[in-house]
């Protein structure tokens, strides 16, 4: 998986789906192409995924933020 590639970790259930998409800054420990911030996505299906970043077994990351429902 290239940086550029997205990775679906969870789905929200149907009635917590924001209205737009939204991001969250996100962390890591590694994985991370120089010069590019990994961040999570959430879609208007209610899909996380972890984006500009490619994931592996020693990797990890973190996030904390809210997802506006009606934003």
């Amino acid at each position: 998986m290239s940086a550029a590639t997205s990775t679906t970790f969870f789905t929200l259930p149907a009635v917590y789906a924001p209205a737009s998409q939204q991001q969250i800054p996100a962390g890591a420990t590694g994985g991370v192409t120089a010069g590019h911030a990994p961040f999570v996505q959430c879609d208007t299906s209610g899909n996380l995924a972890l984006t500009q970043a490619a994931t592996g077994a020693a990797d990890s990351y973190v996030f904390h933020g809210f997802i506006s429902l009606d934003a």
